[in-house]
């Protein structure tokens, strides 16, 4: 079943199948008139069934030709319709004149209580002391028998002695006790006279805060309604009756040091703490925008209490004050649908226009977290554990128990007060200047807009309505240079309608002035929302707002530029100010349209905060832009301390607004007149000392440009501001918002302007450079504000030399090098290191790539770089070839050089410094700015994104100043082009899918370990292995590995005589002598093996030819001579094979070369030995494993320690120094596969 909920104004209105009812339902069930419906009340309406099969409300059927009636909420069913009627608000309005009765004040003065008299320090007098020294000088008398007079006389002194001490006592008792007793009187006055201040407090708070009914009393027109205002956006509303703190501050003495203990002295203290709540005062609340408060609605009772709020708010406040909506659950808003006719609902909008307060009610957090800037909010919660923690305001939780008796309101009585105060309209008058002006009623005139374009004469007058003053009269702003302009402020605080007079000036001047003769430049310090709304109109050359930081520099150079622009046009035309100019254009003597430009800027205190450069330019290009027709129109909420000399002394007019207080009224007008301001959209105008100052109300473009909408609305939820169209018929499609005076004459404006063809002045500035550019041979784009165009990087090498990026990730860093080096590589070539996310693979498969190292192969990354070094000295030695570039690509460097071998940094270092003479460059990325070292060799550096403006400025080589800012895109940046730093958005290169482009430049690939190495790789990288023999007559090495750091082939030097294999077992060595026998195959040199002395003594002696003789143990062929009784010819001999080159077992015409595998054991048992020392003293050593700091015959000692204790993985070997020719250090050898790679 669809639900439709009607609320509307029209009465009656019809419902059926006919097309020419007000709500037309496709249903075979409704007839072509079923129903009528009829307000009676704002509450109640009449429903006439003309239909012949009749609808049911609730289960009871009511037949054709009957009525029912409905309240608001009640439904009625037709068809497959539930139809709910809203209510609506009474169709009569009267006005209701604000009054804004002064309530006395409470007394909130605090009250003093004062201690108690300082209590004396009691005595405790002793009668023997007292009376003993009269004694004691009877006893000499007697003694000295004297008479019995002078006995008697010493003995009346002791007693009134006596008599003197006790009266002191009792004197001491009658004072403490009227000290108490007075200072007791003192404290119950005290008391009487906190309990009148409180009582008054609570009638006070009753008088001014009452029960809803309160405001009711004298129908709709008691003095209290309304009587608030929404200063500042700050709400008070009753919420019910209970304890609360007491206003009344009472003050006690502070405890200071008494000789004695005092009682008296804690009773102001007692008394404070007896006083410090009072009872059955009206609780109040403050609600604010910016702030979130808690209700929780659990109960129907709970209803009844919001409903209280809702209308207490709706009482105290004005409609012109504050707006309410409410964005509750379906069933919820069922409940509230009374809330539709309040006048402060305005169509439910969350956050309305022109008002100084908007408050939420919504148990949705997204709706309440994204309006919390601009409303007070109010969170509905259907249960106390619901409440999000932290929340410093909640309402109605009975966790808290706060005492508080909640006001309640029932529903019938709602629909009362609400249809009570729909009937208002409130306004004031003082001095017959409206509350209110529609824009349209502003604008009204004898002439159509396209019919002031014609007629207009800017040169002369260059004035329009802003508002309306006393008695009706049109109050004019004349922004001419002999009136009012050219320059100006505007001033008033958050409500007071500062926006609406902006939006108004620029309509009017819109409407009076076309395109060609008048432009606006709107600068948006509040987000943006002004600057928006304008879009659409002709007259807007450009906008920018906080939300584009990025546009404040490019908007500053282009005005400047603009200036610079100007004053060429005039001095070609031989005027020197703008209105000259603009005759010579409307006499078609000159084609340029130059156009009045009105700079605005909404809140220029953020701007001068924020960005106080940009602001003093602005002020100095406004300076010289008098006659060049630059006019500023400045806006604050708050002048003190922000509208220094230096902007008064440039601003002619100025409109103050509502202000906060009289001090900043003074800075605007040397008045208080703007703080004692009420309405909004009231002003005060004022030109120069006092030339002209008027009150006046500006104009109003929001409001409904229909003074009045007669139809029904009809909602499919209750969400009042979704209004829906039906889809039945044309009439009924009620989706569309009433249309406000601002879109009419914005329509208008438009329709004149493609009428007349006015002609379009170019922009100040291009558009911001898109977030995507493709483009098949630049690089990046360049956006040159100071010659308003936009540059094409053509990429080349040459010219660019060392290249580096930076950018943190995400900012499209690597996708830049991609598209760079896409451009390169068609000239150049390139050699990559990726360590950026694979981003570059793709340039591969190019044959001008010589070379691709992703981040899971480190160690290849020092055999790229050493091929190039090696490419950089022979280029070097060799200056006068012409050579192709070659760049070496790094991406992402911190990270390739925290992960390489410490030589290429070396490597890079040397690159940098000499390359470039000899085309040998760098291009790389990196996160942050790269050292100081890397920085001084960059011939040109790009940074993406922002970031220390002063750092980047040292990496570019430029002024800070000229760093601009950029917006947050992958791919934007910033760099140098033709001699200035501009901002650039790089291209986006297309990928290859595995199809190369057909490269004119050939690489040659650098010197490459396969991952895992075999022989059959060795072989065939052996085939382009170019390592001739002296005499060029056979090869001079044989090859068995890879040089670790460059990439090489490895081989053994065939020149020697003794190659000996040491290490840990199991790493390789058996596998090298297999494979040496191999590759001793394929080169036809003959490789045997020996086991023995006497094989290896054999094969010495046998026919002369080049061999290479194995054997897998030396000690074995060691042992097996000294094991046996031997000449010592016979070890000179084998001795001499080693030592000497022209000894017997060397053959002339061939040489022979023993290689075979030695161990520890084998220096243990023959150290010391003629043939073992000479073979050692002559060898070429190989170790494989590592730990050469374990090794016994071999010496490493020329390697750090460190170095020597590392251990290498199987088939990595080190080669001891031979001598200085001859390569020695890491290699990896291949494996075999089924080999015992021992």
């Amino acid at each position: 079943m669809d639900v439709l909920y009607v609320s509307g104004e029209k009465s009656p209105f019809l419902v059926g199948r006919d097309p020419s009812c007000d709500l037309v339902l496709d249903d075979a069930h409704v007839s072509r008139r079923h129903l009528r419906f009829t307000s009676i009340r704002s509450d109640v309406a009449s429903v006439e069934i003309l239909g012949t099969n009749g609808a049911f409300v609730g289960d009871e059927r009511v037949n054709k030709g009957q009525k029912t009636w409905l309240r608001a909420g009640d439904g009625i069913t037709v068809g497959r319709y539930l139809i709910v009627w809203s209510g609506c608000a009474e169709s009569l309005e009267r006005t209701f004149v604000r009054g804004m009765v002064k309530l006395p004040e409470p007394d909130l003065t605090p009250i003093e209580i004062e201690g108690p008299p300082q209590r004396k320090v009691p005595e405790k007098p002793s009668v023997m002391i007292a009376a003993g020294p009269a004694l004691t000088m009877a006893i000499p008398i007697l003694l000295g028998a004297g008479r019995s007079v002078a006995v008697l006389s010493s003995v009346f002194a002791a007693v009134w002695a006596a008599v003197n001490v006790l009266g002191r006592v009792s004197r001491q008792k009658t004072e403490e006790k009227r000290r108490r007793n007075t200072y007791i009187a003192y404290l119950e006055e005290c008391e009487d006279n906190i309990r009148d201040r409180i009582n008054g407090l609570i009638r006070s708070l009753n008088r001014r805060y009452p029960y809803i009914e309160g405001y009711f009393k004298n129908g709709g027109d008691a003095f209290i309604l309304w009587n608030s205002r929404a200063d500042n956006g700050v709400l008070s509303v009753r919420i019910g009756r209970g304890i609360t703190d007491n206003p009344i501050m009472i003050s006690i003495p502070k405890d200071r040091f008494a000789q004695v203990d005092d009682s008296l002295k804690e009773m102001p203290s007692v008394i404070r703490k007896r006083y410090e709540k009072i009872k059955n005062a009206p609780v109040i609340v403050t609600l604010t925008s910016g702030t979130l408060t808690g209700f929780v609605l659990s109960g129907g009772r709970d209803r009844r209490i919001l409903a209280s709020v809702i209308l207490q708010l709706a009482s105290e406040y004005s409609p012109e004050d504050i707006s309410i909506s409410l964005k509750l659950e379906h069933e919820m808003m069922r409940y509230y649908m009374w809330t539709a006719i309040l006048p402060h609902c305005r169509r439910n909008e969350v956050t309305a226009q022109n008002v100084a307060a908007s408050v939420l009610i919504t148990d949705d957090d997204r709706t309440a977290y994204e309006h919390i800037s601009d409303s007070a909010v109010i969170l509905v919660r259907y249960g106390p554990e619901d409440i999000p923690a932290g929340m410093i305001q909640v309402l109605n939780d009975p966790a808290l128990k706060d005492g508080i008796r909640y006001d309640k309101v029932p529903r019938k009585l709602c629909f009362s007060y609400a249809s009570a105060l729909s009937r208002l309209y409130g306004v004031r008058y003082e001095g017959g200047i409206p509350d209110r002006v529609p824009l349209g009623q502003l604008l009204a005139g004898d002439h159509t807009i396209a019919e002031n374009y014609r007629n207009c004469d800017i040169a002369t007058h260059f004035d329009a309505p802003i508002g309306i003053g006393p008695d009706g009269k049109k109050i004019i702003l004349d922004l001419h240079e002999k009136a009012a302009g050219p320059h100006g402020l505007i001033a008033g605080t958050t409500g007071s309608g500062k926006s609406e007079l902006l939006t108004t000036l620029i309509l009017s001047f819109s409407a009076r002035y076309p395109a060609d003769k008048l432009a606006f430049f709107l600068i948006d310090y509040k987000g943006g929302g002004m600057s928006n709304l304008f879009s659409e109109l002709p007259h807007v050359l450009g906008n920018i707002s906080n939300l584009s930081a990025s546009e404040s520099r490019r908007s500053m150079i282009s005005l400047k530029s603009e200036n610079i622009k100007r004053q060429k046009l005039f001095a070609g035309a031989g005027v020197n100010n703008i209105n000259d100019y603009t005759r010579l254009y409307d006499e078609g003597r000159v084609s340029v349209p130059l156009p009045h430009v009105l700079v605005i800027v909404d809140e220029f205190a953020e701007l001068k905060k924020e960005e106080p450069d940009f602001m003093d330019r602005l002020i100095s290009i406004s300076q010289v832009g008098r006659s060049l027709g630059i006019h500023l129109i400045l806006a604050t909420q708050k002048p003190s301390g922000v509208v220094d000399d230096k902007i008064r002394s440039n601003t002619r007019f100025r409109i103050a607004l509502r202000l906060v207080d009289s001090s900043d009224s003074m800075d605007m007008l040397h008045r208080p007149d703007a703080a004692a301001i009420r309405e909004c959209g009231r002003a005060y105008l004022q030109v120069g000392n006092d030339e002209v100052f008027e009150c006046f109300q500006s104009g109003y473009a929001m409001c409904p440009a229909d003074d009045r909408d007669e139809r029904p609305h009809i909602y499919r939820d209750l969400l009042l501001d979704e209004e829906i169209d039906t889809g039945y018929c044309e009439k009924t499609c009620y989706g569309v918002n009433p249309e406000t005076w601002f879109d009419r004459i914005i329509k208008e404006i438009i329709c004149a302007d493609k009428e007349l063809a006015i002609a379009k002045p170019a922009k100040l500035w291009l558009p911001m450079l898109p977030g995507i550019i493709e483009d098949d041979t630049a690089a990046a784009v360049f956006d040159n504000p100071y010659e308003q165009t936009y540059e094409r990087l053509v990429a080349d090498i040459r010219k660019m030399g060392h290249i580096w990026i930076t950018g943190r990730s995400g900012s499209g860093k690597s996708e830049f090098m991609y598209t760079l080096l896409d451009r390169i590589a068609d000239g150049a070539c390139v050699y990559i290191i990726d360590h950026g996310g694979g981003v570059q693979k793709d340039l591969s498969i190019r044959n001008s790539c010589g070379g691709y190292i992703s981040d899971d192969r480190p160690d290849e990354i020092i055999r790229m770089t050493g091929f190039i070094c090696e490419e950089l000295a022979k280029r070097r030695r060799n200056r006068d070839k012409g050579y192709t570039p070659c760049v070496l690509a790094l991406d992402n460097y911190t990270e390739i050089i925290a992960a390489a071998d410490p030589e290429v940094y070396d490597h890079l270092m040397r690159i940098l410094a000499v390359g470039k003479g000899a085309d040998v460059l760098v291009v790389a990325t990196s996160v942050s700015l790269p050292p100081a070292a890397v920085a001084k060799f960059i011939d040109t550096g790009f940074f993406l994104g922002n970031g220390n403006t002063y750092a980047v400025a040292d990496f570019l080589k430029s002024p800070a100043r000229e760093i601009p800012s950029v917006p947050d895109i992958p791919g934007r940046g910033v760099g140098a082009f033709g001699g200035r730093i501009l901002e650039f958005q790089a291209v986006r290169s297309s990928k290859y899918n595995g199809k190369a482009p057909p490269d004119s430049i050939v690489a040659v690939k650098y010197p490459h370990i396969p991952d895992r190495p075999e022989l059959d790789d060795l072989l065939t990288d052996a085939l382009t292995w170019h390592l001739q023999a002296n005499d060029h007559t056979g090869i001079s090495a044989l090859p068995i590995g890879y040089e670790l750091k460059t990439g090489k082939l490895f081989g053994i030097p065939l020149d020697i005589r003794c190659v000996l294999i040491g290490g840990k077992p199991y790493c390789g060595r058996h596998t090298l002598l297999f494979n040496i026998s191999v590759t001793a195959a394929a080169y036809g040199i003959d490789c045997v093996n020996a086991s023995s002395y006497e094989e290896l003594i054999s094969i010495l002696k046998g026919p002369s030819a080049r061999k290479i003789i194995t054997t897998e143990s030396i000690t074995d062929i060691l042992d097996g001579f000294y094991g046996e009784t031997r000449s010592r010819d016979e070890e000179d001999e084998l001795a001499a094979f080693f030592e000497n080159p022209l000894s017997r077992l060397n053959r002339a015409d061939g040489n022979r070369i023993i290689i075979g595998i030695v161990d520890n054991e084998t220096a243990m048992r023959h150290s010391g030995r003629k043939i073992y020392d000479a073979m050692t003293k002559h060898m070429f050593a190989i170790s494989f494993g590592g730990c050469l700091d374990e090794n016994r015959i071999f010496d490493f000692s020329y390697l750090p320690f460190t170095t020597q204790q590392k251990s290498h993985k199987r088939g990595t070997a080190t080669i001891q120094k031979y001598d200085e020719k001859t390569f020695y250090g890491d290699i990896i050898c291949p494996e075999l596969i089924n080999v015992d790679n021992s």
